[in-house]
């Protein structure tokens, strides 16, 4: 009956010796006081965490406003005003050195002036609301 079958191919045999034996088994488990430690390297974040994490629609509206390029003490009030008034001298000095770019440089600088001017009438308002 064993030639019916064919040629021996190894299965024959029981998979119980791939089996630990029991020797393998009494190895002791480290006691973690009964809380679960994640593995080396582990975030501790699961796929699903993950995957929802993805930055949405807020997340990108907020980058896309935020300011690119400006250190965060220039969003400081007094540390803006004093930059804007360096910004109009320098633009004067600018137009005075190049005619050729003398007329946009004088409309930048006039720019930077209204804005002055309305930062000065801002903090005048401001303040008025503080004295009562």
């Amino acid at each position: 009956m064993a030639d019916l079958i064919g040629p021996k191919t190894g299965f024959e045999q029981s998979v119980s010796p791939a089996a630990p034996q029991a020797r393998d088994l009494k190895t002791p488990v480290p006691a973690t006081g009964g809380q679960v430690t994640p593995a080396a390297g582990d975030t501790g974040m699961t796929a699903l965490d993950r995957l929802l994490s993805r930055p949405g629609l807020d997340d990108m509206l907020m980058q896309a406003l935020r300011p690119r390029g400006v250190g965060a003490e220039l969003l400081r009030p007094s540390i803006f005003f004093d930059t804007l008034k360096r910004t109009r001298v320098e633009l004067r000095q600018h137009g005075t050195s190049r005619p050729k770019d003398r007329q946009s440089m004088d409309n930048a600088a006039d720019l930077l002036d209204d804005e002055i001017k309305l930062q000065e009438l801002l903090s005048m308002y401001r303040n008025a609301l503080f004295h009562g």
